[in-house]
């Protein structure tokens, strides 16, 4: 799949996800953002890309064990709304 392609499949379950999100659904929420994530994998780096966000979802994985599902689904949304965008521009 080329990034453009890719782009428009992760942008479609960003709506999915915030739809769960919405509904305080934070087990699907959750299940959904990090299928999310590793079908981006690294294909929104450049080679001037500077990311630090895996600790941030090592935090959110912790939060989730802890009982604090929300906390972990509003962290990896946005560090997945952010890949996306990375990813978006790569495509311009």
């Amino acid at each position: 799949m080329n990034d453009k392609n890719l782009f428009m499949t992760i942008s479609a379950q960003l709506e999915k996800i915030d739809a769960k999100i919405t509904t305080q659904n934070w087990e699907a929420a959750n299940k959904l953002l990090k299928q999310a994530l590793a079908e981006l994998g690294d294909r929104y780096t450049r080679s001037d890309t500077i990311d630090d966000s895996d600790m941030k979802l090592i935090a959110a994985d912790i939060q989730e064990r802890e009982g604090r599902p929300d906390n972990a689904a509003h962290v990896r949304r946005r560090i997945l709304a952010e890949r996306l965008e990375l990813l978006g521009s790569k495509t311009k």
